[in-house]
C-alpha cells in the first residue's frame, strides 16, 4: 500500500492498482479516503503498535492500517430530468427535442448514505466514442448548439473513497435537423451542383446538333430549290420555244396560206377572172379573226376592256363552241374591281385548266366558278373526266407547275383534287390584299 497525506485528507492506494496504472492498463488510479482531516505538514510515522501516525491541522491522527473498514461501493448515478427552455421533457430513455431546439440541460444524482457532499460525477455525450467530462460535485450538464443527430448521454459517480462506479445511467437524445441539414438534401445539392452543369452541357450540345441539323436541312432545301429552279428554267425555255413553234406554225400554216390565197384572188381580179368581192371579203375577215385569236392567246387584252368575269364567260363560251364538252361558268354577283395582275393570273389559270381538261380528261362537262370566300378570290375549274394520280403529275407537263408558280407569286394557294376515274378539281386561292399586288 501507498499512503498519502494531503489537504483533502489521508488516502491509501493498493500496490496492484499502482502497478496497473504504471503499465498503462488503467486510466485511473483508485484512491481510498481514510479520513478527510486536512494535513498540517507532510510527516508521518509508524508506531510500535503498528499504527500509522499523520500530522494534521487538528493534531496527530492515528490509523490502524490493519483494521481498515471495507471500501464502500461507489454510488450509482441516475439521470433525473432533461430540460429545454426551463421546461422538463418527458422522462424516457429516448428523448427527441423539438425541431430547432439545440440548447438543453440534463440533471442527474447518485444516492449515498453518508458523505453526500463528496459524491463526484463525470459524463460523456457523443455519437460514438467520447471523452469523459469531469463535472465535480455539480449535478447538471449543459449543452448548447449541438448539431442535429442522435446522441448517447452517460453519467457515472464516485463516493468519498474516490472509487468510480463501473456503471451508471444513460439516455438517448435525438436532435432533429431542418431539411437542409439532412443527408438526402446534401446529396441532392451535390447531385444538382454536379448534374446541372452537365445538363447545361447536354442541352447546349443538343441545341448545337439541332442547329447543325437545321443547317443541313436548309442546305438540302436550297440545293433542291436551286435544282428545281434550274429545271424550271429549262422547262420554261422549252415552253417558250414550243410556244414560238406553235405561233410560227399557225402563222405559216394558217395566216400565210390565207395571205397567199388572197394574193392569188387579187391577181385574178386584175385579170378579170376573180370571184365576187364578197368572197374576198370573207377571206380577209377570216384572216383578221385568226390574227386576233393569235394575238389574244399572247395577251388577253379584253380583260382590261371587259373585266375578268366577262372575259372568263367569253373564254368558256368560245371553248364550248370549239370543243364537244359542255362548259358552264358561274360567278358571284357583284364581283368586280379585281386588280389587273390578279385578273390576269386567274384568267391564265382558267385558260390552262380548260386546255388540260379538254385535252386530257375525256370529260363531258366542265364547270368554272369564281367568287370570294373568307377574304380570298377563289377560282375553281372542275371536270367529270378520267382524273389522275396527284402524286404523279410528271407527265402532265409544265402547265400545273406554271399555275402553282403564278398563284404563289401572290401569296395564294394552288390545290389539285383528283383520283383516277373521279374527275379533277383545280382550285386557285389569292388573298384580297392590296399589299400583295404592289
Amino acid at each position: 500500500r501507498l499512503w498519502a497525506n494531503s489537504n483533502r485528507g489521508i488516502f491509501v492506494m493498493e500496490a496492484n492498482d499502482l502497478e496497473q496504472f504504471a503499465r498503462g492498463e488503467s486510466e485511473e488510479l483508485p484512491c481510498r479516503l481514510v479520513t478527510n482531516v486536512e494535513a498540517g505538514n507532510h510527516w508521518a510515522a509508524k508506531g510500535v503498535d503498528g499504527r500509522l501516525y499523520f500530522s494534521s491541522m487538528e493534531g496527530v491522527v492515528g490509523i490502524a492500517s490493519q483494521k481498515l473498514p471495507p471500501v464502500p461501493a461507489p454510488p450509482i448515478a441516475r439521470v433525473m430530468w432533461v430540460k429545454n427552455n426551463n421546461r422538463k421533457l418527458a422522462q424516457t430513455n429516448n428523448i427527441t427535442l423539438p425541431l430547432g431546439e439545440r440548447n438543453f440541460s440534463i440533471g442527474f444524482t447518485a444516492p449515498a448514505l453518508h458523505n453526500t457532499g463528496q459524491v463526484r460525477f463525470k459524463y460523456k455525450m457523443g455519437r460514438g466514442a467520447a471523452d469523459w467530462q469531469d463535472a465535480g460535485t455539480r449535478r447538471e450538464a449543459f449543452f448548447t448548439h449541438l448539431p442535429h443527430g442522435n446522441y448517447s448521454f452517460e453519467v457515472i459517480a464516485s463516493g468519498a473513497s474516490g472509487m468510480w462506479a463501473s456503471t451508471g445511467d444513460s439516455i438517448k437524445i435525438s436532435v432533429p435537423g431542418y431539411f437542409y441539414e439532412q443527408v438526402w438534401f446534401k446529396a441532392l445539392v451535390v447531385i444538382v451542383l454536379i448534374g446541372f452543369p452537365y445538363l447545361l452541357y447536354r442541352i447546349r450540345t443538343e441545341m448545337k446538333l439541332a442547329h447543325l441539323h437545321e443547317i443541313e436541312q436548309e442546305s438540302e432545301r436550297r440545293f433542291t430549290a436551286e435544282k428545281s429552279l434550274r429545271n424550271m428554267g429549262r422547262r420554261l425555255i422549252n415552253a417558250q420555244e414550243d410556244e414560238r413553234r406553235r405561233i410560227a406554225g399557225e402563222l405559216h400554216d394558217d395566216v400565210n396560206q390565207q395571205l397567199a390565197v388572197i394574193a392569188m384572188e387579187l391577181d385574178l381580179m386584175e385579170s378579170g377572172r376573180s370571184r365576187a368581192p364578197a368572197d374576198l371579203a370573207l377571206s380577209v375577215q377570216k384572216l383578221a379573226g385568226d390574227i386576233h385569236h393569235i394575238s389574244h392567246s399572247l395577251h388577253p387584252s379584253r380583260i382590261g376592256q371587259m373585266g375578268l368575269v366577262k372575259s372568263l364567260a367569253a373564254l368558256c363560251q368560245e371553248m364550248d363552241l370549239d370543243s364537244s364538252r359542255e362548259i358552264t361558268f358561274e360567278a358571284d354577283v357583284g364581283l368586280q374591281n379585281i386588280p389587273a395582275p390578279v385578273a390576269l393570273c386567274l384568267y391564265r389559270i382558267s385558260q390552262e385548266s380548260l386546255h388540260n381538261a379538254i385535252k386530257y380528261s375525256n370529260s363531258l362537262k366542265i364547270r368554272v366558278t369564281i367568287g370570294i370566300r373568307d377574304q380570298d378570290y377563289v377560282l375553281s375549274v372542275g371536270d367529270d373526266g378520267v382524273g389522275f394520280d396527284t402524286h404523279d403529275v410528271g407527265g402532265i407537263g409544265l402547265g400545273l407547275t406554271s399555275m402553282n408558280e403564278r398563284v404563289g407569286s401572290f401569296g395564294g394557294h394552288f390545290h389539285i383534287q383528283s383520283e383516277p376515274g373521279q374527275g379533277t378539281i383545280i382550285t386557285a386561292t389569292v388573298p384580297i390584299n392590296e399589299e400583295t399586288f404592289e
